[in-house]
This record gives structure tokens, sequence and C-alpha cells, in this order.
């Protein structure tokens, strides 16, 4: 999703401050939000695609944005906001009070709120991604999920598995689409979907080694405005390929511990989940669906 930078009202060090703060809140890594703010806006809270409706620190699409408003806004301080939104017959999610539909979505330029729902979106697509595939996804398999949607990743990384060499864009439509340098070749050849994985995994590799260096430093860096789809060109990518899951290892293991996930080396479940069900149990029911 190629992005445009605007300045950016909010300093550096807020934009550090908050995803720390979500981090706290949701359970998700510091580190993997760090750098999947980086990938995703460079952590420019005004950030705005030119060829969706991804907006903000995270560039949560409309939909995806309101989604999480109303499942988990609630829960993490974001209550007024969450009221104002429904959900149609058809699944659709809309702003059902007009007084507060620009409240609602320019809400995506605070890093406070995005960062937020980033950590809860990420929890979701967590448990989600690993019932599909049968597996805890890595990391850069979770970036997938921010990208793609949780479906969408379990089919990527399915179909990298079992199929490397298929056309990617004939499974992805709408998402080749509108990020034609993920899913092309700059000569038009489309990817495959080993190639599409290895590019969206690298991307993320790439913000991880940034983030792991400094992580306030580099989150206290102006944010500054990107050229279109540069942060898509693969080439400014650490290249990253498929592993069968049999390749993996114990160091591949995300960052983050999922709020509800078993873990037999951390028991049936994380101590994390303990504290949060003890001392903030609306944010654990409304992450698990239970609230």
């Amino acid at each position: 999703m190629p992005v445009s930078g605007t300045n950016a009202s909010t300093s550096g060090w807020a934009v550090n401050d908050a995803i720390r703060s979500a981090s706290r809140s949701t359970g998700t890594s510091f580190t993997y939000l760090l750098a999947t703010a980086k990938v995703e806006s460079d952590f420019n809270p005004n950030a705005a695609s030119t060829s969706s409706s991804a907006r903000g620190l995270f560039q949560f699409i409309d939909q995806t944005w309101l989604m999480m408003l109303k499942e988990a806004g609630a829960a993490l301080g974001f209550g007024r906001y969450a009221d104002a939104i429904g959900k149609t017959a058809s699944g659709r999610y809309e702003v059902t009070d007009p007084g507060l539909q620009q409240a609602v979505m320019e809400l995506r330029s605070d890093p406070q709120a995005s960062a937020a729902m980033a950590g809860a979106f990420t929890q979701r697509n967590a448990q989600k991604v690993e019932a599909l595939i049968g597996r805890t996804p890595t990391d850069g398999e979770l970036y997938i999920a921010h990208f793609l949607g949780p479906g969408g990743a379990a089919r990527l990384i399915t179909e990298a598995g079992r199929n490397p060499s298929g056309i990617a864009a004939e499974t992805f439509p709408n998402a080749a689409a509108s990020n034609r340098s993920i899913f092309y070749e700059r000569d038009g050849t489309p990817r495959s979907f080993a190639q599409v994985y290895g590019v969206l995994v690298g991307r993320y590799d790439r913000a991880l080694g940034g983030a792991t260096q400094g992580t306030a430093t580099a989150a206290a860096q102006p944010a500054r405005p990107a050229a279109a789809g540069e942060r898509l060109d693969p080439e400014l990518f650490t290249p990253a390929t498929y592993e069968p899951e049999a390749a993996r290892t114990a160091s591949t293991a995300p960052l983050f511990h999922s709020l509800f996930q078993s873990d037999p080396a951390r028991g049936a479940v994380s101590s994390y989940v303990s504290e949060l069900w003890s001392t903030r149990p609306h944010v654990a029911a409304a992450l698990s669906g239970a609230g």
C-alpha cells in the first residue's frame, strides 16, 4: 500500500510511549508493534495510503478499524467510540452515530488509539491464524496477517508450503491490485506464493532489525514523507524465504505471548493471562470474545 506522509504533529517520543502503553495493555510485544509501525507508516501517525482507505500509525483500513474499535475499544478505554459503531446484517461495520462519524475515523491518527487497536488486532490474528494452520505463527507471519487478515495469511502460508510456485495474485486479486509491488516484479511478472511470503516476511524482518538496534531512538526520529511505493519496493527489504514447518526452530517463536495460547513450556496458560484475568478481566474478556 503506497503511503503518502504529512508532517506528523505528534513527536516520536509520543509514538514510542503509545506503543509501549499498548504493549502493556494488550500483551503484544513492544518490539513487534514497533517494527510493524516502522514498516507500515515509518512512525507517522498521519500516514495515508494512496491506494486504499488505510490510515494512521498501523495503516488500518476503514472496516478493520471499525471492527477492532467495536470489539476491543470499550476494554481499552475507547468505549464512547465503540458504542457509536454497529454491525449490519451483511456483516459490515458502520458508525451509527452521525455526530461521531468523523471522530471515529480520525481516531486512527491518534497514536494511543491506533497502537492499542494494533495490539488487540495482533492477539486476535494470532488466535485465528494458529487455529487455521495448526501451529503458532511466527512474528513475520503475524505481519502477513496484519497485511492480509488472518484468513488471507493462513491461505498464503499454506499455499507457500504446498504450492510455492503458484501465482499469488490469482488468489488475492484485490490485495494484488492495491499492492502491485508486493505481488508483481518490476517488469510485471506475477510473484509466486513463496515469493510474496518472502517479500512480506522480509519487509517485517528489515523493520525488526532497525527496531532492535535502538527502539526508543528509532521511534523518536521525525516521521518523513515517503515516495509512493517506497516501503513496498522488495529491493529495500531483506530477502526471506518460506521455511517448511520442520525447518523451524525454537528461535522462531513469536516475540509476544498470545494471551490465550497453550504452551507446554509455560504451562496451559501463560503467566500474563493469569495476571490479566485477575487485574484486567474486562480486557481479557474483550480480546477473547467472552465479553
